[in-house]
């Protein structure tokens, strides 16, 4: 029966819960306030459940009077308290002349007398307290394993020995052997994504240990963990949290620290609630003073860190200290031996690292490597301390530079600091800037100026700087020099290249082509090859820098597009026309019209996803709409569309006078696969309705249904299609 909760409250502290074979007590203060008339009045003790039902209620007696409070008893028969038979939380309430307040748990709670865990013949009991420290009771049905809630699982002690974690603590195992005997027991670690390390757990009585070893996980992930104990019951896995004793926060913390592969972890055991957890974090270690010197072999590194935390965290393993270095993306370490040195309650560390040791395995990008104070375990095993620096005192001490001459390439390796103020070396290519600022056409000629800048001190060798222009598809290619010209910022080379607009004209023979632009240094034992592109760019797809023409013979004419890549490296696009079909297109493109012509295409080379499939359909099934399908003439899948009229051969004559006047654009991969022009100078393109298809190559080529399944959707889509209403749409989609 559902009654409602009184909102204006008496104040009621429990103070003790005495547990008996066959009743349990609950012993409450509650303010003389709230008890105006002690010997007339009825107090009640009531459980509710979270719906807000009392679910029990039992009556108070009055054992004594203090200055400020009335102590009331609420003996309850076990036997008597009957839910229902599932896991329940159940708030506690005192009930004064119609009047209730949650029952309230604070430090007059007395922990050394009280029992926070009892049974009655179905159900295991619980107490807890919430955020705003009121009481209430974690209940479990016992006679189902999915059904049981908490247990008294205790915590006694938790270590580390440098291998294994160690635990002892307290059991309510008779319970289990009793009800699931052939039950198995592990101490874990959990996560609540559901990880977790787990050790078998040894039980003598009640006391139970357990030793997880952290060498059999590759892991421990930082954050919050549950320290549970796992129960196996038919190969299912229940989990039980353990707590300490005292429901009031323990102060006591158990922290200790875990050699990992990469990071030391540091491992933070407290309880909330009486719930003991582990919080799991990284270990660091500030170094306050730092220095870097480049010598021509070698730079000696020097890093001062105090005294105090540095012996803390080494824990008597000075012995054999190392810098170690960790490749980011290989986890590779180099190991340098350290000297230390002492100071007052300072401690120094020096170490020289030979420049050799970096130059190994594939140097093509540049390598991160981060750096660890790390003293060794065993053999095989160190303890990974992450260096940080302090920041404010020692960024300027990092400056400097390694820069070597390796077979046929140059490097740098330099120390910085992250943006998490982590030490780290970083060894790359050095690099080669260069950007184009501006572009124009000026006497038949493609002319592009920039910036370059390659600087080695010390080098004696001398540079050649040119343009290589290279076809995407044939890659057939052309080196054309350039002209470094002065400029006002002294570290920056300007340069000018001029590109023959014919020499364009020699890289291509097909009518659609791409040139790629890029930039050549050479020097005696040196080759570097760098695509040239803008500093600053917005990437627009249809975004067209420079436009202009070249004549190829004295029947067509080769039209060129300067853009960019969505990397902002510049590109050249052309088309080779007829001259008076290009003449029809200079002369046509700022023109509209009303004609209804859908243009469908895939890649330029295929005919076998939905555009193929939505065009076979339109045609066979509405041929009065004007429809045709664009391909490259020499494609492998041409001959699937050999019987079929409406077919358009990219470069046409015909493919370029119907996409002049396309209204509708449908595609299933990038337009400018079978436009012949570069669609955004052209006015009929920019007003056309344009739509993709999802590819879905793999589910045409399964069944007939999936086809028709997304024609009917792409039909769907296709709403704006001119004569086709609703009721037409849904009458004709494919059954």
């Amino acid at each position: 029966m559902s009654q409602a909760i009184p909102d204006i409250p008496p104040e009621a502290y429990l103070t003790k819960v005495l547990d008996h074979p066959n009743q349990v007590e609950f012993y409450v203060n509650i303010t003389k306030e709230s008890v105006p008339k002690p010997k007339k009045t009825t107090v009640l003790l009531e459980f509710y459940n979270r719906k807000k039902e009392k679910v029990f209620q039992e009556t108070g007696q009055m054992m004594e009077k203090n200055a400020n409070h009335y102590l009331y008893i609420f003996t309850i028969n076990k036997d008597d308290i009957q839910l229902e038979k599932k896991k329940r939380n159940y708030d506690l309430f005192v009930v004064v002349e119609g009047k209730s307040s949650s029952l309230n748990l604070n430090e007059e709670f007395q922990v050394d007398h009280s029992n926070s865990f009892f049974e009655t013949k179905d159900f295991m009991f619980l107490l807890s307290k919430s955020k705003e420290n009121s009481a209430f009771l974690r209940a479990g049905y016992k006679h189902k394993i999915n059904t049981v809630y908490d247990i008294p699982n205790h915590i006694h002690s938790i270590d580390f020995n440098g291998k294994e974690i160690l635990v002892e603590g307290e059991i309510h195992h008779r319970f289990f052997k009793e009800k699931f005997p052939e039950a198995t027991y592990f101490f874990t670690i959990k996560k609540k994504n559901g990880m977790y390390l787990k050790a078998p757990l040894i039980v003598d009585g009640d006391i139970f240990t357990a030793k997880i070893d952290t060498e059999v996980y590759p892991i421990f992930p930082k954050g919050k963990w549950e320290l549970s104990i796992m129960v196996v019951h038919e190969n299912d896995e229940y989990f039980y949290p353990c707590y300490v004793k005292d429901l009031r926060e323990k102060n006591e913390i158990f922290e200790f620290h875990v050699p990992r592969y990469k990071d030391a972890v540091r491992v933070k055991v407290e309880s909330s609630n009486g719930k003991v957890s582990a919080k799991t974090s990284l270990i660091h270690l500030v170094a306050h003073s730092v220095s870097a010197d480049f010598g021509e072999d070698e730079v000696k590194l020097s890093l001062g860190f105090p005294l105090p935390p540095l012996m803390e965290l080494l824990n008597g393993k000075e012995d054999e200290l190392y810098i170690r270095l960790r490749e980011r993306d290989s986890n590779e370490f180099i190991n340098i031996p350290v000297e230390l040195s002492k100071d007052n309650n300072i401690a120094f560390i020096h170490a020289s690292v030979d420049y050799k040791q970096f130059l190994t395995g594939s140097l093509e990008w540049s390598k991160k490597w981060d750096g660890y104070l790390s003293s060794k375990v065993k053999e095989s095993s160190f303890y990974n301390i992450r260096i940080k620096v302090n920041e404010d005192e020692t960024i300027a001490d990092l400056e400097g530079q390694y820069k070597t001459h390796h077979i046929d390439e140059y490097y740098f390796g330099e120390f910085h600091t992250t943006i998490y103020s982590n030490l780290s070396f970083k060894f790359a290519k050095m690099p080669f800037y260069r950007d184009a600022s501006s572009y124009h056409i000026e006497n038949n000629d493609l002319v592009i100026q920039g910036n370059a800048l390659f600087e080695i001190p010390n080098s004696k060798e001398t540079f050649d700087m040119n343009i290589l222009l290279v076809n995407r598809t044939s890659e057939e290619s052309t080196e054309l020099p350039i002209e470094l010209i002065g400029t006002e910022d002294p570290d920056n080379n300007g340069f000018i290249t001029r590109i023959p607009i014919p020499e364009l004209g020699k890289l291509i023979t097909e009518f659609k082509e791409i040139i790629d632009v890029f930039f050549i240094l050479k020097g005696d034992n040196f080759y570097r090859k760098v695509k040239l592109g803008l500093k600053e760019f917005d990437y627009f797809k249809d975004d067209v820098l420079l436009s202009f023409e070249g004549t190829m013979n004295d029947d067509k004419v080769a039209e060129y597009h300067l853009t960019t890549t969505p990397k902002g490296n510049l590109k050249v696009e052309s088309f080779i026309y007829e001259k008076d079909i290009y003449n029809e297109i200079q002369d046509f493109k700022l023109k509209e019209t009303d004609d209804d012509i859908w243009i469908v295409g895939e890649r330029p080379d295929t005919a076998q996803d939905n555009g193929y499939q939505f065009f076979r359909f339109v045609r066979d099934n509405y041929p009065d709409i004007e429809i045709y399908y664009a391909i490259d003439p020499k494609a492998r899948d041409k001959e699937l569309l050999d019987n079929l009229d409406h077919v358009l051969d990219i470069g046409s004559r015909k493919h370029i006078e119907k996409s002049l006047r396309a209204s509708k654009l449908i595609g299933t991969h990038d337009l400018e696969y079978f436009l012949p022009f570069k669609g955004i100078k052209v006015k009929n393109y920019q007003k056309a309705h344009i739509r993709y298809f999802f590819s879905m190559v793999y589910w045409a080529e399964r069944t007939w249904s999936t086809i028709k399944f997304f024609i009917n959707i792409h039909l769907i889509y296709l709403l704006f299609l001119p004569n086709m209403k609703r009721k037409w749409l849904k009458k004709n989609l494919v059954t």
